[in-house]
């Protein structure tokens, strides 16, 4: 066996699309050697990339930045996944058969241009690769299937979202892909939002708002809102998994035609949070996509953004960077007091009862239109999504197949919180409890151990399919509060030693101190009609 057949037995494929109909041609290269890189459209494209025996655990996105297997000049080429595509032949029509490769049917010029495209990526995303994504992937993808309308911008740059508003007023459909991860697409929605609530503030008559398609290349370190919005993918070792959004929003329009079932896309919620001063003047806003967070979510999300920036900090090593936060958190508690308010659809605020497995109305006092949660709390998360990464399915119940909700309205207009409050449980609660004013470092030690143990019991039956959320204490009351309403308030209780802080979609923010609060509630429909591939 020669070195060059060596490599090609490591080598793999990701079949993509077959485009139908292909350009009348007699011949056609074979296509057991790779076929040679062609701009005209049609035929059958795939990517190429390292075996999954040369790197079993790393990501597609992740791959091209190890240098130990290449030589270092050739290294990111080698490991980057590679793009292909053939004119029609016998042998490549055997290919689509054999490896049930999907048919994209040409369109007439007219249907071509239904969609305008708009492509946002960011240099720092997917270890610094996804420009050659865009370049040598997603741009040949487009190319080939015939889309010539594509806008193009770098996330650091101003004036695409003027363009994504005069956009949105013609008689068509935008489509944005984002290369990146949840804080691109985070950005992305802020800088959106903000340029819409300008142009309303200018005429106050203007219907405008926020009405595209999305499309996500997840090139971030979680990727919450891709994995959950495919939680069939499991990983992203294979470059076609990142490429699913785009091919499920090509395919779209021919499986439609063909009477095919179709991945319908999902309609994309929004919050708006703002941070109040004590005298409740909004001090900062934003848009949130996936989760609002305090307590011990926001403290994982500010300390792993400093652990980031120390010098023995290796970006290769992923999510490992907050398994280190948690364990510097875990054994913390926030005092507060929060207000749950109820759905603006149907004006009821719901609790999970893991008895019926079932969400029930919440009893309130009559008359009342809210409910209070005191402190101490443990964990709190408001989440728009059910997982916050691809096996982290912290809000399950968002996940309409292990949750019906009623319709797509109602979804639209609720939160889910998951909530622990460590001392409703009547043996962790004595420990806690256990003179206060003590200094004995046994007891600060057991007081530590209780809680990591409670709370880690959580993170871990989380990582099983949502499974925290029926856990039980000893008393029999549910270690996780399950909520799902139509916003809340969190206020840090006063006199303590030092501030809070909150999570929006990865990003950590000061809860203003001495009476300051943060509220999140649900955007109104008439703002947002965003949809996600």
């Amino acid at each position: 066996m020669t070195d060059s057949d060596e490599g090609r037995m490591k080598t793999e494929r990701d079949y993509l699309l077959y485009i139908l109909p292909a350009p009348a041609t007699n011949h056609s290269e074979p296509a057991g050697e790779e076929a040679r890189s062609e701009k005209k459209a049609g035929g059958l494209c795939w990517l190429t990339f390292p075996g999954q025996g040369d790197k079993p655990d790393k990501p597609a996105v992740q791959a091209a930045t190890e240098p130990e297997a290449s030589p270092a000049n050739g290294a990111i080429d080698e490991h980057f996944p590679k793009f292909f595509n053939a004119p029609p032949a016998h042998d490549i029509l055997n290919i689509v058969r054999e490896n049930f490769v999907p048919f994209l049917q040409a369109q007439g010029d007219s249907s071509r241009t239904d969609d305008r495209w708009m492509i946002i990526w960011n240099q720092c995303a997917g270890q610094k690769l996804s420009k050659k994504w865009l370049d040598r992937i997603v741009l040949p993808i487009l190319e080939l299937v015939g889309i010539s309308d594509i806008k193009v911008y770098e996330s650091r740059q101003t004036g695409w979202e003027d363009d994504l508003l005069k956009r949105q007023t013609e008689d068509k459909t935008t489509k944005v892909i984002i290369l990146g991860g949840d804080g691109t697409i985070s950005d992305f929605l802020n800088q959106a939002f903000d340029s819409l609530q300008k142009r309303k503030r200018h005429d106050a008559e203007d219907d405008c708002k926020l009405n595209f398609d999305l499309i996500i290349l997840p090139l971030g370190t979680a990727n919450a809102m891709f994995f959950n919005t495919h939680p069939e993918v499991k990983d992203l070792k294979r470059p076609k998994a990142v490429l699913t959004g785009l091919l499920d929003a090509l395919l779209e329009p021919t499986r439609r035609a063909d009477g095919l079932p179709e991945p319908s896309p999902s309609t994309l919620t929004l919050a708006c949070a703002q941070t109040l001063d004590r005298n409740k003047t909004v001090v900062q806003e934003s848009v949130s996509f996936v989760v609002t967070s305090t307590a011990l979510h926001a403290s994982i999300l500010e300390t792993a953004n400093q652990l980031v920036h120390e010098p023995d900090y290796e970006p290769s090593k992923g999510t490992a960077v907050f398994k280190q936060a948690f364990t510097s958190n875990v054994s913390r508690t926030w005092h507060a007091s929060v207000t749950l308010l109820p759905s603006a659809l149907d004006g009821t605020i719901q609790q999970y009862d893991p008895s019926t497995e079932r969400l029930v109305p919440v009893s309130m006092v009559a008359g009342a239109e809210e409910v209070r949660l005191e402190g101490p709390f443990s964990y709190f998360t408001a989440c728009l999504v059910d997982r916050l990464e691809s096996k982290f399915i912290i809000a399950p119940l968002r996940n309409p197949d292990r949750s019906p909700l009623s319709d797509e309205s109602h979804k639209a207009t609720t939160i889910d919180l998951v909530i622990i409050r460590p001392t409703r449980d009547p043996t962790l609660k004595t420990i806690l409890e256990q003179n206060p004013g003590s200094s004995s470092a046994r007891r600060d030690q057991l007081r530590d151990e209780a809680l990591a143990k409670y709370v880690g019991l959580v993170m871990e039956a989380a990582y099983q399919e949502g499974s925290h959320i029926n856990l039980l204490t000893d008393n029999g009351l549910p270690i996780v509060e399950y909520y799902r309403c139509g916003g809340w308030t969190w206020t840090p209780s006063t006199g303590q030693d030092r501030n809070q802080q909150a999570c929006i979609d990865g990003k950590v923010i000061e809860i203003p101190g001495e009476g300051g609060s943060i509220k999140t509630s649900i955007l109104s429909a008439d703002q947002t009609d965003i949809h996600v591939y």
